[in-house]
């Protein structure tokens, strides 16, 4: 799936905000560092699509997980 160039800027911009020393695991594709993720989203590569759909998936969950942490408090 090709992502408009609006999203694929918003997974760059969130990707930037992880400190540079976190590395992240994606599937069977291995580890990769937060530079390494905006590169492969930049190329529009394998890597570079799941990290777009595992940014996606966190931000439409954002909601309930602000929900549930609300109501523990």
């Amino acid at each position: 799936m090709t992502h408009s160039d609006d999203v694929k800027e918003l997974v760059k911009l969130r990707l930037m905000s992880t400190p540079s020393n976190i590395k992240v695991s994606i599937g069977n594709y291995g580890e990769f560092s937060r530079d390494q993720l905006i590169e492969e989203v930049e190329k529009e590569t394998p890597v570079g699509e799941a990290a777009i759909e595992m940014e996606l998936l966190f931000i439409r969950k954002m909601p309930t997980l602000a929900k549930r942490i609300s109501e523990q408090r």
